[in-house]
């Protein structure tokens, strides 16, 4: 799996990080946008694409 992270521009504070990248078992890409984690806790997901088999095909349809 290759995975790639982006931290968001500064008008998305509300934002922690976003994630893509392929995951050749599922034979997909995938996007997850993680918000800012509360005190003591993993950050929340908030947008998650491309975790079920052959979702996203081309980085286009990311």
């Amino acid at each position: 799996m290759s995975r790639y992270s982006l931290k968001p521009l500064p008008q998305h504070s509300d934002i922690f990080e976003v994630a893509v990248g392929w995951d050749p078992g599922l034979g997909t890409f995938f996007v997850m946008v993680f918000g800012v984690a509360d005190a003591g806790r993993d950050p929340e997901v908030r947008y998650w694409q491309g975790g079920q088999p052959n979702q996203i095909a081309t980085v286009q349809e990311l």
